[in-house]
């Protein structure tokens, strides 16, 4: 049977629901949207476990298969030529998504909808590592209507696919080095298959427009995202048999940066390590600017995490925005994703970075009753994502 973690309190009809695929785990949260400051509803987590994703095999066949709980997820993207590129047509058969049908998927949601008690049907998905590109492109001083027309062409020369198998979305993010107010963490992927991919431009936030250069010769920094059109599909269809509303889909690293991170301006690194990935996304002054991903790394002989490939991975993403930035600062760093509970992880990453490493509670920005402290303690470092995905407005 399904290994569920469940929220057994009530739920309040209007909530924010944040359902996160992950490669061997389905999470959900539930955030009521009726007071502030916010308040966690309900929670629930089905994990599958990577036998039940390994063989080609019926829903039925997979649960009864399943003895323990699966793993975690993974996070973002990639860019800066950080890492091997996952991005490629077509979802991995190792995954959630690539494994169940939309069918199978939306059996599990309705189940877990059931079972948490949720009550809110607009709901947030992620948007998985491989279903993501990231790049920050840098284009001379233009106009915006001059950035909607540059972009496609732009992503010509970084998107590993064809881009009529992918949406394009973008946010200009302030120059790192400058005052003023950096724009918002996050992509609105409220994707309409109306839109062309090549016209796909309502990230901007106003934030943003108001950083763009006004006749000066600033350079303008845009974060593109490349979002497979066959992942749009799917989720599509999955939230309609699970007759849910779709709200948004979202990449990963921005759900992490809403629920880790929140308005701090801080230069921090968040290194999600999941079931199948390593995600490291690198914020300063409120954006986004680098992410980092990768298949995780094990140690050949005992298959355990190889916390040298993750150092590394932390310190090549800080080496190249150091040498674009000249920033001198030191990060934080901020660990999340199930594989970072491993015995001394944190402790180990210390010693080898040299800059504080942190644990964070991935529901500390909501409210909760406090006798859930336990259980939300043993459960945060998966639910990172799902709770940011809630948050979002």
């Amino acid at each position: 049977m399904l290994n569920w973690i469940q929220g057994l309190f009530t739920a309040k009809p209007k909530g924010r629901l944040g359902i996160d695929v992950g490669s061997s785990a389905i999470k959900l949260v539930e955030i009521s949207s009726a007071v502030q400051p916010l308040s966690l509803e309900t929670y629930g987590l089905a994990s599958l476990g990577e036998e039940a994703l390994s063989e080609s095999r019926s829903l039925t066949a997979a649960i009864e298969s399943i003895r323990q709980g699966g793993g975690d997820d993974a996070g973002g993207g990639k860019t800066d030529n950080h890492g091997e590129i996952i991005f490629k047509a077509g979802l991995p058969s190792n995954s959630i998504l690539g494994a169940f049908s939309d069918r199978e998927i939306s059996q599990i949601i309705k189940e877990l909808l059931i079972r948490s008690r949720a009550k809110a049907r607009r709901v947030c998905f992620s948007l998985p590592a491989f279903t993501t590109f990231f790049t920050v492109i840098e284009l001379p001083p233009m106009k915006e209507k001059e950035i909607h027309a540059a972009i496609p062409y732009e992503a010509a020369k970084y998107v590993p696919i064809p881009l009529d198998e992918v949406f394009l979305d973008w946010s200009i993010i302030s120059p790192s080095t400058s005052s003023g107010q950096a724009p918002s963490t996050g992509l609105d992927s409220e994707l309409d298959s109306r839109n062309s991919p090549q016209a796909r431009a309502s990230a901007v936030s106003s934030s943003a427009l108001n950083s763009l250069p006004n006749g000066s010769e600033q350079a303008v920094n845009v974060l593109m995202v490349a979002i497979l059109k066959e992942a749009v599909a799917k989720y599509t269809k999955i939230a309609q048999l699970s007759n849910l509303e779709m709200g948004a889909l979202e990449p990963e690293s921005f759900s992490l940066a809403r629920a880790l991170v929140g308005e701090s301006k801080d230069l921090s690194i968040i290194v999600d390590v999941g079931s199948s990935f390593t995600n490291i996304a690198l914020m300063d002054r409120g954006s986004i600017r680098i992410v980092y991903n990768t298949r995780k790394k094990n140690h050949q002989e005992t298959g355990q995490l190889n916390e040298d490939a993750v150092v590394e991975g932390i310190n090549s993403v800080l080496d190249s925005y150091r040498a674009k930035s000249h920033s001198v600062v030191s990060p934080k760093c901020i660990l999340t994703g199930g594989r970072t509970q491993a015995p001394d992880f944190d402790k180990i990453l210390k010693e080898k970075l040299n800059f504080e490493v942190l644990t964070l509670n991935s529901f500390e920005k909501i409210n909760y009753l406090e006798g859930l402290e336990p259980a939300l303690k043993e459960i945060s470092s998966s639910f990172g994502v799902a709770v940011g995905l809630a948050m979002r407005e």
